[in-house]
């Protein structure tokens, strides 16, 4: 890739305009708006404080996000034992607690038959209506829910290989500089006793063949290699790292990737076993209005679908409480993403004049070409480089010019090592010059603003949003519904005394 012309800084900020967007509309999810408008219980719903230096702010947000999910749990917990009392209590005074809908035959001496049956009848409505709602909302958890759940697997795999590529091209690079490194180390143990270009040659001063505009002091050009060969030796040092998090992503797209292709029927396993039941108790409940009702029937119902129909809900509700957490965090954070991610910055990068800092907020702020651009710094580094391959190139064309033995003659000496280390550094600089440019414009401002958008504005902000906040929301009136069911259709038997 040939970078012909071109500034660190003009192909950091290429294709830039005064504030470049993505190539796609970032549409704000309205989830977002609903779970943040969710009672806290008094408590904040700034997860900034989550960031806070002092325990009692971040125990404020902490509290605030569990607060629904702690009231849910209580809520239901209180009504799985209020059923349990009321089935170790039997049937005297909660008739209308918990109606056995499956139960038929059975003699009310003390009530008017009519009256019962009515009483069934409404009681037996209701359940159905239930039962239906039950799998209305088991087929919008299907088609809405794990559809958008999908959606953003999908969008997180993209999101994951755009992350392998820049991984594995920054490892690609750093192992192109290998090479480079070892030049400069054999440039500077062959030179490390020169100190002028006239120390090279005494009895000539081959500067002087030279345009001195270009000239360059060797001492000075030396103690300059020294700390690019050092900062390259850093620069290597992070191989194992990219190594690490390829591995690390690697496996997270294996997942996404089988998430996506080998599971994205298995997830109906949870919906399946709730319509089944739904199924079950409506035969049950049309059966008994018939009094076609069967024992064995009557023992599959009560002992075998109902605690499995019993379990599901339980699992609901624990799930319910989960993912109310997990989606308020998210909408929270989602709220303003960039103000979270630049909160996050202030909290790890304490120093606001670093060139870290600074480059991550012009990303952030969308390569407005309104904001000093981070790398103009880098063009004067880059200027000292253009001119030191100005001067080796035409270094190289004179004693080309020259002849190598002739050379020798001119200098009273050997210098072909010399030379040679010369024309080995003169290649470094311009491998290092295109190495620098491909590493640029790989981390270019517009293509890492792409991939934060993509990230963390779509995937992360729109989509995980709406996967949560659609699932929640179901679930909740799933495990509702589940809980009524229970309620309506307990396992006990509902007798009345003979009065005596």
């Amino acid at each position: 890739m040939a970078f012909p012309n071109s500034s660190f800084s003009s192909i950091f900020s290429s294709n830039a305009t005064t504030n470049f967007l993505p190539d796609y509309d970032i549409i704000p999810s309205r989830v977002v708006n609903v779970m943040n408008s969710i009672p806290r219980g008094g408590y904040s719903n700034d997860i900034e404080l989550l960031l806070s230096s002092n325990p009692t702010d971040q125990k404020n947000y902490i509290f605030g996000a569990i607060f629904i999910s702690v009231i849910v749990f209580l809520c239901f917990t209180c009504w799985a034992l209020l059923l349990l009392i009321m089935k170790c209590k039997g049937c005297n005074g909660i008739e209308y607690f918990s109606e056995s809908t499956f139960q038929d035959g059975i003699e009310y001496p003390f009530h008017h038959e009519n009256e019962i049956m009515k009483r069934k009848k409404r009681m037996g409505i209701v359940f159905l209506f239930l039962c239906l709602l039950l799998v209305g909302f088991n087929i919008l958890l299907t088609s809405l829910g794990f559809k958008n759940m999908f959606v953003m697997t999908h969008s997180m795999e993209q999101v994951t290989q755009s992350s392998l590529y820049m991984i594995e091209e920054a490892s690609d690079l750093i192992n192109s500089l290998s090479p480079i490194r070892q030049s400069l180390d054999e440039v500077l143990l062959e030179m490390k006793n020169e100190t002028s270009f006239e120390s090279i040659c005494p009895g000539e001063d081959l500067t002087s063949l030279i345009d001195t505009s270009s000239a360059i002091n060797l001492n000075d050009a030396l103690v300059q290699l020294n700390d690019i060969n050092a900062q390259l030796l850093l620069v290597e040092n992070y191989k194992p790292l990219l190594s690490d998090a390829r591995d690390t992503v690697v496996d997270v797209d294996e997942a996404i990737h089988t998430f996506n292709t080998k599971w994205n029927w298995k997830l109906l396993i949870f919906t399946i076993p709730y319509v089944l039941c739904a199924g079950f108790f409506t035969v049950g409940v049309i059966l008994t209005w018939n009094k076609s009702s069967f024992t064995n029937l009557r023992f599959f119902l009560s002992y075998l679908v109902s605690p499995f129909f019993i379990c599901l809900v339980v699992i609901s509700s624990i799930l319910v409480c989960c993912l109310g957490v997990l989606a308020i965090i998210d909408a929270d954070a989602c709220t303003n993403p960039q103000t979270t991610i630049e909160t996050i910055m202030n909290h790890f990068l304490k120093d606001t004049s670093s060139f870290a800092y600074v480059v991550l907020f012009y990303i952030l702020d969308g390569c407005n070409l309104e904001n000093a651009n981070p790398l103009l710094i880098a063009d004067e580094y880059q200027a000292q480089l253009e001119e030191a391959i100005t001067f080796l190139n035409q270094f190289i064309a004179v004693t080309n010019s020259i002849g190598m033995e002739s050379l020798n003659d001119m200098c009273q000496k050997d210098v072909t090592s010399k030379v040679y280390s010369l024309k080995k550094l003169q290649t470094s600089f311009q491998a290092l010059r295109q190495l620098a440019m491909q590493i640029i414009s790989l981390f270019s401002c517009p293509r890492l603003y792409q991939f934060y958008a993509k990230t963390i504005e779509q995937t992360m902000c729109e989509y995980s949003t709406r996967t949560l906040g659609y699932i929640y929301f179901i679930l909740i009136f799933i495990t509702l519904c589940g809980w009524i069911i229970i309620t309506l259709r307990s396992s006990w038997v509902l007798h009345f005394k003979e009065k005596i």
